[in-house]
């Protein structure tokens, strides 16, 4: 069995933000269609140990979005129970 394999993502331990964002736009500058729509969430700290949650995505109505969402907690708790490889 031969593989091809024309981009490998570095993921570097302890990345910092800017790294961990920079490596994902690397696979999308590669793989444009993995990334048709997508949501990512941040907590960003404020002042007095108090802190927003944030989220920035593609352009999808309110319902595209929660359902997206929605798949991604699905896809987090397959993985979790061990269901999905």
């Amino acid at each position: 069995m031969t593989a091809d394999i024309d981009f490998l993502p570095v993921w570097k331990k302890g990345a910092t933000s800017h790294e961990r964002l920079s490596e994902l736009s690397e696979i999308a500058r590669k793989y444009p269609k993995r990334f048709a729509r997508f949501v990512i969430f941040y907590e960003e700290d404020l002042e007095n140990d108090q802190s927003i949650t944030r989220y920035i995505g593609t352009e999808m109505s309110t319902r595209e979005l929660l359902g997206l969402v929605e798949q991604g907690r699905m896809e987090i708790l397959l993985r979790v129970k061990g269901m999905v490889e």
